[in-house]
């Protein structure tokens, strides 16, 4: 233990400060020596690679348009991503209806069988298939870029009759991909890539197309009688104004 002499107060000022020296320094280093963020985050690896991100999606599919898009972490994923995207061209590949992509000539080219689906292309041309369908998150879209491996470009013909399973961002069912949200026999495509039977009325519900009558409200199901009363009780309310007008 350091003992300081009261009367020599120079000396006690300078024990003093190299105390505090001894201290602090550590402790800078310490800090000057850690990652930023945590261990470093994929932004910075991102903002080195340069290239184009096609990001597919059609207009009919649930987590691409309409009122349940937003919901979707895909939806917002590519718009936070766009506007810091770098040296990175973001460009939206949007079609009318997602099961013509069989027809459409860059989905081919790039054998996109389901949206939404991401394609990164460097600066060399190389191709990584990044994401995971509706269900990406931002953090997704950096880190598929930051690792994403060159493979070659498939041909434009070769198995579009027949799409992997694994490449599907949606249900695959008898060699086609569904997207989410798709009802078809009374079932529709769940996010966890299965034709799930649609609820009865009064059960709860996320979305519309997860229902019968496909009206979710206030997270339940609405029964399709209901609404077929509601719509015959706005009926007769409308012809009694149209003949008591006359």
């Amino acid at each position: 233990m350091v003992k300081i002499d009261k009367k020599k107060p120079f000396l006690r000022s300078f024990l003093i400060v190299f105390l505090i020296v001894l201290i602090l320094i550590p402790a800078t280093q310490a800090n000057s020596s850690s990652p930023i963020n945590g261990g470093g985050s994929s932004n910075a690896s991102v903002s080195q690679k340069c290239g184009q991100l096609i990001y597919f999606c059609s207009e009919n599919a649930p987590c691409c348009a309409g009122e349940t898009a937003s919901s979707h972490p895909s939806y917002n994923a590519i718009n936070e991503f766009e506007q810091n995207s770098g040296c990175i061209e973001v460009v939206r590949h949007i079609n009318s209806d997602f099961a013509d992509l069989e027809n459409d000539d860059l989905a081919k080219q790039y054998r996109v069988f389901g949206v939404p689906t991401f394609i990164f292309i460097d600066e060399n041309n190389c191709t990584s298939r990044i994401g995971n369908g509706c269900s990406t998150e931002l953090t997704d879209l950096e880190k598929g870029i930051a690792n994403s491996n060159c493979i070659n470009n498939p041909s434009p013909d070769s198995e579009i009759n027949n799409p992997p399973q694994n490449l599907c961002s949606g249900c695959h069912v008898n060699d086609s991909c569904l997207s989410l949200g798709f009802r078809k026999e009374g079932k529709y495509c769940s996010e966890n890539k299965l034709m799930i039977i649609q609820k009865q009325s009064e059960e709860s519900c996320d979305n519309s197309f997860e229902c019968e009558s496909n009206v979710c409200a206030s997270e339940k199901c609405v029964s399709a009688d209901l609404i077929t009363r509601i719509l015959n009780w706005f009926k007769h309310l409308f012809e009694q104004d149209n003949t008591s007008s006359k």
